[in-house]
């Protein structure tokens, strides 16, 4: 920042996909007390403390969701912020959909992104082997880059671990519903946006689904227990037509709301008006 300051009068603007100290918040809060989550509280203590020093160095904040714009106010944010999601382009909008005749669940996401792995890690745990014995036919296909060896080699019954998804338009789109079990975790996550883009739908915890303007059992489920998780997942099974119905409304919801096309409109009138 200083270097720009000395060498141009360009307007300075951070682009926050999140609020990091909130995502090591979250996770410390899951944690039995130890010397662990000493360390992490420390640690969030730390990045907060350094988040809240940088917040006005620059012109504006374009931030990816209002709950983070509200948490950048009760910093002490004094500058312009502008709300901006993620996009999707109009020929991913454009993409026939795909149903399979028995739903299959899957998860997209980088696993050396912690709040994924713990993510997994729970629902694996807590959900998988009640939801399978419950319905032995289901599927559940997990993907993404730095998948550790151990899910890779995971004995779970129905689980297929894929460490790398080449196409992940084409990977998502063969599969109906999408698992998003976050427990921490700040901004939006790209992967659901692509999914409902795609028609898919998407049963998330609320912390996964922040920063999305969905109505529950509208154009996503939202579960957050265990017992939650396997009814939603019952209530797709149980009942395609509802199941496809989310999913057909997931996708007129990022039609209206999360084209790039839109987005990029309200985005580029902000920059004018900072320009100004």
């Amino acid at each position: 920042i200083n270097c720009i300051r000395k060498h141009s009068k360009a307007k300075i603007v951070y682009r926050a996909h999140n609020l990091e100290y909130k995502i090591w918040e979250r996770m410390t809060e899951g944690l039995p007390n130890g010397i662990k989550k000493s360390y992490i509280r420390l640690l969030t203590k730390r990045l907060k403390h350094y988040e809240h020093n940088i917040v006005n160095s620059f012109d504006a904040i374009v931030a990816i969701t209002n709950e983070d714009k509200h948490l950048f106010e009760q910093m002490g944010c004094t500058i312009p912020i502008h709300v901006t999601p993620i996009g999707v382009d109009a020929d991913v909008l454009n993409l026939p959909v795909h149903r399979n005749k028995y739903p299959v669940l899957f998860h997209l996401g980088s696993m050396n992104w912690m709040p994924n792995l713990e993510a997994i890690d729970w629902f694996l745990s807590n959900v998988w082997k009640d939801l399978h014995l419950q319905f032995l036919p289901l599927k559940f296909y997990i993907g993404g880059r730095g998948m550790p060896e151990r899910l890779m080699n995971s004995k779970h019954q129905g689980v297929y671990v894929l460490n790398e998804v080449t196409d992940a338009k084409s990977w998502i789109n063969n599969k109906d519903i999408m698992i998003c079990p976050l427990k921490s975790g700040s901004g939006m996550r790209v992967k659901i946006i692509e999914a409902m883009s795609l028609g898919k739908t998407v049963i998330s915890t609320t912390i996964g689904a922040e920063g999305i303007q969905y109505i529950h059992k509208n154009d996503i489920l939202i579960a957050n227990t265990p017992k939650e998780f396997i009814e939603m997942v019952s209530l797709c099974i149980n009942n395609h037509e509802l199941c496809d119905s989310i999913g057909t409304n997931a996708k007129a919801l990022i039609h209206q709301h999360y084209s790039n096309k839109v987005i990029g409109s309200e985005l580029n009138s902000f920059y004018q008006t900072l320009i100004r």
